[in-house]
């Protein structure tokens, strides 16, 4: 497991992570969260979180630090996608 925040990240990267947030059409789920697989992302205004969501490589997400998960509906954005702005952003550092 590690550890990285993104604080440098360009504002298109970061509109479309936020565009995925505001978008996600879920489903509930009986499926559990692979923590090990979990990328999770979290909005701050001002040094605050404001939002978060967090999936993990099955596409199972959880929404605001609760323990609810979900599945999505559609092919909004996925944990590919994430993992690849992620890893993208740590040779950018």
């Amino acid at each position: 497991m590690s550890s990285y925040a993104m604080f440098g990240t360009d504002e298109e990267t970061l509109e479309e992570l936020q565009d995925a947030y505001n978008n996600l059409s879920l489903e509930p789920t009986d499926t559990e969260m692979d923590i090990r697989s979990m990328i999770n992302i979290v909005f701050l205004k001002e040094g605050e979180p404001i939002a978060s969501y967090g999936v993990d490589k099955n596409g199972v997400y959880c929404l605001d630090g609760k323990t609810e998960n979900y599945k999505l509906k559609d092919d909004s954005l996925d944990y590919d996608r994430i993992l690849e702005i992620y890893d993208e952003s740590k040779n950018e550092n």
